[in-house]
């Protein structure tokens, strides 16, 4: 009786613990599947990777002109460089993060969004 015991309670504590590591998955899983990122059209590889991961992706040719969005709608810019960001503070203010996607795959812009915003 005493091993049937032991079984029945492992077997539920198992089964605790694959709620448990689902539930998690889910968890993570909501929480990027909301974000709303503003990336430069060219970065095609990172824009497929994101999406598929369950971004919100705005896609744009050029930061120079962005008076039409308003970047606190957004939880991150991924831009391929650090020159394209426009440096005049009257024309671009930006309300989030901005990412460099240079010398980075896809996967690793993804865990710098996951991890930091």
């Amino acid at each position: 009786m005493y091993k049937q015991f032991l079984y029945s309670f492992s077997t539920i504590k198992t089964l605790y613990m694959a709620i448990i590591t689902i539930a998690i998955i889910i968890k993570d899983r909501g929480d990027f599947m909301n974000k709303r990122v503003i990336i430069e059209d060219s970065l095609r590889n990172h824009i497929k990777f994101l999406k598929q991961s369950g971004y919100h992706i705005h896609e744009v040719d050029s930061l120079k002109n962005t008076d039409q969005l308003d970047s606190f709608d957004y939880d991150a810019i991924v831009v391929a460089n650090s020159d394209n960001i426009p440096m005049d503070a009257t024309s671009f203010r930006p309300g989030a993060p901005i990412v460099e996607a240079s010398d980075k795959t896809p996967e690793e812009v993804f865990n710098i969004l996951r991890g930091r915003y």
